[in-house]
């Protein structure tokens, strides 16, 4: 472990030099406090060596050769380029060498990831970060002729590196460490090896960052909406009592207790269970006057684990109802608080028997925050939430199958069809 702390701190030391550098101080203006991005690159893992067992039943050790796993990147630049904002989709996992014992996959997607530049990021200048991520860590043994399962599990991980480019375009290069990179895998039914992934990737990626706060806006619509101090009231300015909107964006949900069903019929596969991606569907009404916002969300979570012939499957079909209210604008950004029930029916089933059918009423709390630089006339509005339901369970064969989850909703776009239709009527008339 301390070789792998040298490591990490020889790999940052060139980048030191850089936080001695003079910096432009950039204008600090409400429409440039954030910029949205999309990032196209890959981590890069070096050759480590894990446990397996063989056709005959004994443990072999298998040499896995470097790999390479591409990743897509959304994103945005927050605090007029100090913050990074960042999640992670994996595109794959790609050997850079041959394995004798079949493919085995490693790669990452970040539910959410925070990056800090000491300073702000500009055009044509080196600029170093630090940061850190909330990550699932996905790993599959590629033995020939067996039925291995996905691990999937949540951890941390840290990094450091240089963004560098102009304004649309950049390139980012990065180390990585992983604090706990070691886990406990499943070489059979009954058997778990302790695999030694290795504690360190590196990352290189293109970056194109764009602009969709200010685009299309008049100067008098620019000069208004700068105006604003940096703390202001979410429904300043409204000119209606309210408006309906529609949203749809990608989600995760994460079991947030082991299940007792799963420990005692198949404790080879995930003991929290994180669900495939699904989209969240909604449509609600904006109260603008009061901040507060009620909606109906649609979504369909799927839950799947599969290893040694056993399929798993644990489908949620739910109705949410949710009612959340506006604590405050800092510069756009809008965070709010509220509560929801969700109207579900679950199933579990195993090899596509039904082990267990159940509708539930299903209280939970709601947490997230609106992009909202033209407060409550801006038509189109990137929202994230979180959604934390603490009592949710089913039970099989007399035991229990936890189903208590944290769903992020990761990038929705929203869309308010009346707000768009007095901006296109304002800038007609010139009146804003």
């Amino acid at each position: 472990m301390r070789r792998n702390y040298l490591i990490l701190g020889l790999s940052l030391f060139p980048f030191s030099f850089l936080f001695s550098q003079t910096k432009t101080p950039v204008k600090k203006e409400r429409l440039n406090f954030a910029k949205t991005y999309l990032e196209l690159g890959s981590n890069f893992y070096h050759g480590f060596l894990e446990n397996s067992l063989g056709a005959d039943g004994k443990l072999q050790v298998l040499k896995n050769p470097s790999s390479a796993a591409p990743y897509l990147n959304i994103g945005g630049y927050h605090f007029w380029g100090h913050g990074d904002f960042y999640i992670s989709i994996p595109l794959g996992s790609l050997p850079l060498g041959h394995n004798p014992f079949g493919k085995t996959t490693m790669s990452e997607s970040v539910v959410t990831g925070l990056r800090f530049m000491p300073w702000s990021l500009q055009a044509n200048q080196v600029t170093p970060y630090l940061g850190g991520s909330w990550m699932v860590s996905n790993f599959k043994q590629g033995s020939i002729g067996k039925d291995n399962p996905l691990f999937m599990h949540n951890a941390l991980r840290l990094e450091g590196g240089l963004v560098y480019g102009n304004n649309n375009w950049q390139v980012r290069g990065g180390v990585n460490f992983y604090p706990q990179p070691d886990i406990r895998y499943p070489v059979d039914q009954f058997h778990f090896e302790n695999i030694k992934r290795p504690a360190i990737s590196a990352s290189l990626g293109i970056v194109y960052a764009f602009e969709t706060t200010s685009k299309g806006l008049k100067t008098a619509e620019m000069d208004r909406l700068n105006a604003y101090q940096e703390f202001s009231n979410p429904k300043a300015a409204s000119s209606t009592w309210g408006d309906w909107f529609l949203g749809v964006g990608p989600s995760s949900a994460f079991v947030l207790s082991p299940s007792a069903f799963n420990r005692n019929y198949h404790p080879y596969f995930n003991s929290k269970s994180i669900s495939k991606s699904y989209f969240d569907f909604s449509l609600g009404y904006h109260f603008n006057h009061a901040r507060i916002v009620t909606a109906l969300a649609y979504r369909h979570i799927p839950y799947q684990e599969k290893g040694f012939g056993v399929e798993e499957a644990v489908l949620k079909n739910s109705l949410l109802l949710e009612s959340y209210y506006y604590l405050f604008d800092y510069n756009g950004f809008t965070p709010y608080l509220g509560l929801n029930v969700g109207f579900d029916k679950i199933t579990l089933k195993e090899n596509s028997a039904i082990l267990s059918a159940k509708n539930q009423l299903n209280p939970g709390l709601t947490f997230g925050w609106d992009i909202l630089p033209g407060k409550t006339e801006q038509p189109f509005v990137l929202r994230t939430n979180l959604r934390w339901f603490p009592l949710q369970q089913i039970s099989a064969n007399g035991y229990k199958h936890a189903l208590n989850q944290l769903e992020y909703n990761v990038i929705q776009l929203v869309w308010y069809p009346a707000r768009q239709a007095r901006l296109k009527q304002k800038r007609m008339l010139g009146t804003f």
